[in-house]
């Protein structure tokens, strides 16, 4: 099989940023390496007439919104079907020059995409914060190739995580066929994608980035500041809780909060973040 299959998924939401984020991936991502582009449509919100010219291009919509993980799940079916890899993307990011090869580079690791979230670069006009507007980039197009020049200039190579986000990630065939679907019981979105990095750092395989890969991710624009207060904590007690009772409270609080006291309880788990042993950090820390 040559290429990948991309599924991408548009909300009511964050539309505005839809055909920003398809225009820079067919601008920016090699032909030969698109097997296909599912645009997934999560809630019928999308006018699909604006897509057509984009070639490989399918708008696929649900009759009614969806999950994250559902949604990756979808796509994933998809790449099973073609034994072919998936990168999975959200609809609110600007690709950028050679942000693709990086990613392909690894053939048994879940690789990411460096963004604003993880590195904040500026320049005179171009302000990289780690959450952003449309208006906070339209019109400097030119600043943001800047950045990713330098940043491409100074980093190589892979950077092993314990998690990354699924907002712009590559899971191989050969991964996803062995660690399964996304659990899809997190519910609408939070933390599946920590979940998902530990079924595969348990089931031998890396995660981490790709470091010279750097894309904006303008960030959250399908769940922040457009839910409600108890919408977020319902949303967030429920994958907490979920997240809790598959891992224990020790995981819990190192892969949701941050939460370094667990290193002082466990000088196995210690040992193992220092050598960055991910499977052997999880082994020590999780009750299941």
């Amino acid at each position: 099989m040559s290429g990948c299959v991309f599924g991408m998924v548009s909300t009511r939401k964050s539309q505005a940023y839809t055909p920003l984020g398809v225009s820079t991936f067919f601008e920016k991502t090699p032909p030969d390496l698109v097997h296909r582009f599912l645009l997934i449509d999560n809630d019928g919100s999308l006018d699909g007439e604006a897509f057509k010219g984009f070639p490989k291009l399918e708008l696929h919509q649900h009759d009614s919104p969806i999950g994250f993980a559902a949604n990756a799940n979808y796509a994933m079916r998809v790449a099973a079907r073609e034994k072919a890899d998936l990168v999975f993307l959200n609809n609110d990011m600007v690709f950028t020059e050679e942000w693709l090869p990086p990613l392909l580079a690894g053939e048994e690791a879940i690789l990411g995409a460096v963004s604003n979230w993880d590195v904040r670069y500026r320049t005179d006009n171009l302000v990289c914060e780690r959450v952003m507007k449309l208006d906070d980039y339209l019109g400097k197009e030119a600043d943001l190739a800047f950045i990713v020049n330098h940043h491409r200039s100074v980093n190589q190579g892979f950077r092993p995580m314990f998690f990354i986000g699924f907002y712009c990630v590559r899971i191989p065939y050969t991964v996803f066929s062995q660690v399964g679907e996304l659990d899809e019981e997190f519910g609408t979105g939070g933390a599946e994608d920590n979940d998902y990095c530990i079924r595969a750092h348990l089931a031998g395989f890396k995660v981490g980035f790709a470091t010279p890969s750097f894309i904006l991710h303008f960030g959250g624009k399908s769940t922040r500041n457009v839910e409600t207060e108890a919408e977020l904590s319902a949303r967030e007690q429920a994958y907490i809780s979920h997240f809790r009772e598959k891992w224990g409270d020790r995981l819990t609080g190192l892969a949701l909060f941050g939460d370094r006291k667990v290193f002082e309880e466990s000088a196995a788990a210690k040992a193992a973040a220092e050598r960055e042993d991910y499977k052997a950090l999880i082994e020590a820390l999780a009750t299941r």
